[in-house]
């Protein structure tokens, strides 16, 4: 059966994107992910602890996304890793991971996730969401 991106039924899609201390790609990022026409996306947005004020920037301009601060710089690693457990505390079915210099098209989520709801293969091809570890037990090398 073919998705309808126009129902309920559509899988939640959890957008992670990452930032260090450039808040005009990360509005560029955000912006393109905004257009998006998948309607069940999550977008989170891990801040490396930016210098910048990218994270208050950003915060008022798009009050509809969860903005994740990191008091320091903990690598790109263990940032997404944040991202990615957040996405899937909040119930996500599928995450994206993006970082800040990333400009998405408009149907890419839908895209993506047709191809995950269609290919077995693909969509065995990824550890259970219940396999991973809890944020605090997270390092740089959980998922490398």
């Amino acid at each position: 059966m073919p998705l309808d991106s126009r129902t309920s039924a559509f899988p939640r899609v959890g957008v992670v994107v990452l930032n260090y201390n450039d808040r005009a790609l990360a509005e560029t990022c955000l912006r393109s992910v905004m257009k998006s026409t998948s309607p069940n996306k999550d977008t989170i947005l891990v801040d490396h602890a930016s210098t910048d004020g990218s994270a208050e920037y950003l915060r008022v301009l798009f009050p509809s996304i969860l903005i994740l601060g990191c008091p320091v710089n903990i690598g790109s690693v263990r940032a997404r890793n944040r991202g990615f457990h957040e996405a899937i505390w909040r119930g996500n079915d599928y995450i994206l991971s993006l970082d800040n210099d990333a400009h998405i098209d408009a149907h890419l989520i839908e895209e993506l996730v047709a191809v995950g709801a269609s290919d077995r293969l693909w969509r065995n091809s990824a550890p259970p969401l219940n396999a991973c570890l809890p944020f605090d037990q997270l390092n740089e090398s959980a998922y490398v």
